[in-house]
């Protein structure tokens, strides 16, 4: 089954079930599916869906950190509840030491490839080729954020 056809089913069961949250929350993300499918011009494929919602749960935590830093608790946690909710959808995080693996061949290969050791200044080129081999559902500032570590 696709995920957007899963999202579908999941909203016509929550919109049974009266659950309002999750109803509201899933008709947003088919609603940006829909935008997207527009400025596409054709139909999404799960990398793409994958991609809206990845960019959905982005706003939400912008959205949470802005809301905790102005003080209003309260939207900050429904921030928090629509991402748990969304986050349903995302293929799981790879572990710490998965992602470590992938950290250290990527920069062993820098350095088979230039001779020389990665510093700072090699970061985006190397953010390039780590995205291309990261496991699905890393998050990339965290990654960045680690290879930052490492370069230091």
């Amino acid at each position: 089954m696709s995920l957007e056809r899963r999202l579908a089913d999941d909203l016509a069961a929550a919109v049974k079930a009266q659950d309002r949250d999750r109803s509201r929350v899933l008709r947003q993300v088919r609603a940006e599916l829909q935008r997207a499918q527009i400025d596409k011009g054709a139909e999404l494929d799960d990398a793409a869906v994958l991609g809206v919602i990845r960019k959905q749960v982005k706003s939400g935590r912008d959205a949470a950190e802005q809301f905790t830093k102005g003080g209003r608790t309260d939207l900050a946690e429904k921030e928090q509840a629509e991402i748990a909710m969304l986050s349903e959808y995302l293929p799981a995080a790879p572990s710490a030491a998965d992602l470590e693996a992938c950290l250290d061949k990527a920069m062993a290969d820098w350095q088979a490839e230039t001779g020389t050791a990665p510093t700072m200044r090699d970061m985006g080129a190397l953010m390039r080729n780590l995205k291309q081999t990261l496991p699905p559902g890393a998050d990339l500032s965290e990654v960045s954020g680690a290879l930052r570590n490492k370069l230091s």
